[in-house]
């Protein structure tokens, strides 16, 4: 059957590797805070003085830049955990629904 069409047939074999699911212990997770407490007034100051109060607390000017950040981020995460709380996890709805 000889039909005018600018088609071509395409033929391709592919190979797929699948990635392995990995176990809940294997999986990282980050925590989550609690960011709407930053809109109550009171909650950000108290926020604000403790992260200010801790960061003054290091002597940050010593310190390498990848040092600097580590301190940063894990005063950030103390902090934040402290005054804000962890989100709470929200049951997700099933992907293909």
């Amino acid at each position: 059957m000889d039909v005018a069409s600018d088609h071509y047939l395409v033929v391709a074999q592919i190979k797929l590797k699948l990635a392995a699911n990995k176990t809940p212990s294997q999986r990282v997770t980050r925590k989550k805070f609690n960011i709407e407490k930053l809109n109550h007034g009171e909650i950000r100051k108290k926020f604000e003085e403790e992260l200010k109060a801790s960061l003054e607390q290091e002597k940050m000017q010593e310190l390498y830049p990848t040092e600097q950040w580590t301190k940063i981020k894990e005063t950030m995460s103390s902090k934040g955990e402290n005054v804000l709380g962890l989100r709470q996890r929200t049951n997700a709805r099933d992907w293909n629904t």
